[in-house]
C-alpha cells in the first residue's frame, strides 16, 4: 500500500512538471508573437504620418494645377514678338508668314479665326510665293479649261474613294494607257490582264472590232499579230 501511494505521488509530480513545462512553452510562444507584431507595427506609418503624406500629395497637385493655370493665362496674354516667337518655336517660319499676312499678332486674335488657311484660296499673285512655301497648290479654272481631263481625274478619284464598285480592270486599263504613252511606242508593255482582255475582245468582236478599238484607244491594246500569237499559245496550253 505504501509503495502504491508513493508511486501515485511520483506520477502526480511528473504530471505537474510537464504541465509547467508546457505552460512555459506557451508563454515563450506568446512573447515571440507579441514581439513580431510590435516590430511590424513599428514599421508601418502611423495615422498621423499617413495624413501628412496625403496632405503633401494634395499640395503637390494643387501647385501643379496652379502652375498650369498660370502658364495658360501667361500664353493667352502673348502678343507681338512674344506671340511670333511662340509660333516660330512650335511651327516654324512659314506659320509666322501666314500669321503676319493676316495681321494676326496675338493669341486672342488667333483664337477668333476658325481656319487660318482659308485666305490662301484667294486667287492673288501676291500669295503665290507663300502658297509654294506652305505646299499649297490650287488649280484655277484656266487650268481646267486647258486640260479638262484633270477635272475628270479628280472626279474619278473621288468616285473610287466613295463607291463600292470594283474599279480594278478600269484602273489597269488607265494605268496601261498612261504608262505606254509616257514610255513611247517602242516601249509599250502589256501585263497579263490586258492580254486576256484584248484576247476576249478579238474572239468575241472579231478583227474589225479589235482594230476599231485599237485605233480609237491608243496605247491600250497590243497589235493584231501579238494577240493572235497569244491566243494560239493559250490554245496550245489548253491542249
Amino acid at each position: 500500500m505504501v509503495q502504491q501511494q508513493l508511486s501515485n505521488i511520483n506520477e502526480n509530480t511528473n504530471t505537474n512538471t510537464n504541465t509547467i513545462s508546457n505552460d512555459n512553452d506557451v508563454n515563450e510562444y506568446i512573447d515571440a508573437e507579441t514581439s513580431t507584431m510590435s516590430n511590424a507595427n513599428s514599421s508601418l506609418p502611423s495615422l498621423s504620418e499617413k495624413g501628412k503624406q496625403n496632405r503633401t500629395v494634395e499640395s503637390s497637385k494643387m501647385l501643379s494645377d496652379s502652375s498650369i493655370t498660370n502658364l495658360t493665362e501667361e500664353v493667352l496674354s502673348f502678343h507681338g514678338d512674344e506671340f511670333y516667337n511662340l509660333v516660330e518655336e512650335q511651327y516654324g517660319n512659314v506659320a509666322i508668314e501666314i500669321m503676319e499676312a493676316q495681321d494676326i499678332s496675338s493669341v486672342e486674335c488667333f483664337l477668333e479665326i476658325n481656319n487660318i488657311f482659308i485666305f490662301l484660296e484667294l486667287d492673288s499673285d501676291d500669295l503665290i510665293s507663300l502658297k509654294k512655301k506652305a505646299g499649297i497648290y490650287l488649280i484655277s479654272d484656266d487650268i481646267f479649261g486647258k486640260f479638262p481631263f484633270i477635272r475628270i481625274i479628280i472626279t474619278y478619284s473621288k468616285l473610287i474613294m466613295t463607291n463600292k464598285i470594283d474599279f480594278t480592270i478600269l484602273n489597269i486599263i488607265l494605268k496601261t494607257i498612261f504608262n505606254n504613252l509616257i514610255s513611247g511606242e517602242r516601249g509599250y508593255r502589256y501585263d497579263n490582264t490586258i492580254r486576256q482582255f484584248a484576247a476576249s475582245v478579238y474572239i468575241l468582236g472579231g478583227r474589225t472590232t479589235y482594230d476599231f478599238l485599237r485605233l480609237n484607244i491608243p496605247a491600250l491594246l497590243p497589235s493584231v499579230q501579238i494577240i493572235q500569237l497569244y491566243i494560239a499559245s493559250s490554245k496550245n496550253h489548253l491542249m
